[in-house]
């Protein structure tokens, strides 16, 4: 069973996962904190300003799993600490077994 954080959506023409994240921008160094409520927290340490640390929250996962930066949408949250993050090209099983070896 997926963390509450972590949703999986399927249709029939495409299968992507959604991370509902609280996100801190403007910390020492990127990471993933843990749960936070039913969020996953993630520190960023781009500065909240003309959308640096949504660029950088994407730079992130993308290296992180090894994914291409264009895997990666941002469903909303644009301009707030909670944002819900479409990721494609991924199983839920692979995404939480790379997430746990941080």
């Amino acid at each position: 069973m997926n963390p509450i954080w972590l949703k999986e959506n399927n249709n029939k023409t495409e299968q992507w996962l959604e991370l509902a994240l609280h996100c801190q921008a403007g910390a020492k160094k990127t990471e993933i904190q843990g749960q936070h409520a039913e969020r996953l927290k993630v520190r960023i340490s781009s500065p909240p300003i003309e959308g640096k640390a949504n660029e950088e929250l994407i730079k992130w996962f993308a290296k992180t799993l090894g994914l291409n930066k264009s895997c990666f949408e941002l469903l909303s949250g644009e301009k707030s600490h909670f944002k819900r993050l479409k990721v494609q090209s991924i199983s839920s099983q692979e995404m939480l077994a790379l997430l746990k070896t941080l």
